[in-house]
């Protein structure tokens, strides 16, 4: 059936059965995700919804606002990132509020059923609602040599030999 947007929806009723995780099935008979996404560079606003897979490059923050029937929304914004660009990410109210405390620079993320709206400056934006699904895998931790450090890493890992003994002191600080 077609959903409110002309996209082919399945639908499950009353007659319906849904068999999770199946024994007899095996995963690697059925295509990945991956399969089905659109590349950053390739999404257009003429598209209606896409599925987009990439990295977290940056967190804006969410912010909350006041709807016209004086009920409060929340957006949360993204720099997500593959091999082909780089695409602002917006999650509104419920999305917004499941992603919050789970988002992190470098995380993997996917993204399915995203809807892709023009930006304030006439770009492609990926807006992300109730109807959309998103998967976030924890980033890498890997190792970061020292000499190549800089402040936009983020948190990192670094593997070093301590070359001197450390001095200890008492430190008072203003709550004591």
């Amino acid at each position: 059936k077609s959903d409110k947007f002309g996209a082919t929806e399945l639908q499950i009723g009353d007659r319906s059965l849904v068999e999770l995780d199946p024994k007899d099935v095996k995963s690697e008979d059925f295509p990945s995700i991956s399969r089905f996404t659109t590349k950053i560079k390739q999404i257009t606003l003429e598209q209606t919804n896409v599925h987009v897979e990439g990295k977290i490059k940056e967190v804006f923050g969410s912010s909350s606002f006041m709807r016209s029937d004086q009920t409060v929304g929340k957006v949360l914004r993204v720099k997500v990132a593959d091999e082909t660009g780089e695409v602002t990410v917006v999650f509104w109210n419920e999305k917004a509020e499941e992603i919050e405390s789970k988002i992190r620079r470098n995380a993997q993320i996917t993204i399915v059923n995203a809807r892709i709206k023009p930006s304030q400056n006439g770009d492609s934006e990926v807006h992300v609602d109730f109807s959309s699904y998103v998967n976030l895998s924890t980033p890498e931790r890997c190792l970061v040599k020292i000499r190549t450090l800089t402040e936009d890493l983020g948190a990192v890992c670094v593997e070093g030999e301590v070359t001197t003994v450390p001095i200890c002191r008492e430190v008072r600080t203003q709550t004591g």
